[in-house]
This record gives structure tokens, C-alpha cells and sequence, in this order.
């Protein structure tokens, strides 16, 4: 035991103990489930793993670029910067071909 306190201490290291072991238990499930899903991935033809995998890499890539757009897309910030400049332009041409006529 520690020198912290006896009893305390004694508890405080049974209770840790019991907390790596639920965590080691819980890890040792993880792994078997991990094991039996590969197992029954790898059962699998070879083209139907492939077409697994693409549909999987298909539909990340697919998720990214939506996400994607509807995050950068939701703001038309060039085009409204554009309209503008295009507005002025016009109104400017308009005075000068004004002034030049006068």
C-alpha cells in the first residue's frame, strides 16, 4: 500500500484495478466483433468486396462533396461582390456618356 492514508489508498487502487479491467473486457469485445465482421467481410466474393469497398469509398467521397458545397456554397459573397462592380460600371459609363453629350 501507499503511504497516503492506508485504507484509502488501498481503495483508490481496487477501484482503478477494477476500472482497467472492465476497459481491458470491453477492448477484448471490441476485437472479437472486429474479427467476426472481417470474418464475414472475407467470405465475401472477391468482386463483391470490391464492389463493398467502392460503394464505401463512393459514398464518402460523395458525402465530403456535399457537405462540402452546402458549407461553402450558402454564401454568394463573389457573385454579389460582381453584381456590384457590374452596377457601378454602368452607372459610371452612364455619366461619362452624359457628360461627353452635354
Amino acid at each position: 500500500m501507499h503511504r497516503m492514508g492506508g485504507i484509502r489508498a488501498g481503495l483508490h487502487f481496487r477501484a482503478s484495478h477494477s476500472i482497467l479491467l472492465t476497459c481491458d473486457m470491453l477492448s477484448t469485445k471490441i476485437v472479437n466483433l472486429y474479427i467476426l465482421t472481417m470474418a464475414g467481410f472475407r467470405s465475401l466474393a472477391p468482386k463483391t468486396r470490391n464492389l463493398v469497398v467502392a460503394g464505401g469509398l463512393s459514398a464518402f467521397v460523395l458525402g465530403v462533396y456535399y457537405y462540402t458545397m452546402r458549407a461553402v456554397g450558402g454564401t454568394d459573397e463573389l457573385q454579389v461582390a460582381i453584381d456590384k462592380f457590374e452596377e457601378m460600371k454602368k452607372k459610371d459609363a452612364a455619366r461619362n456618356s452624359n457628360a461627353g453629350g452635354s
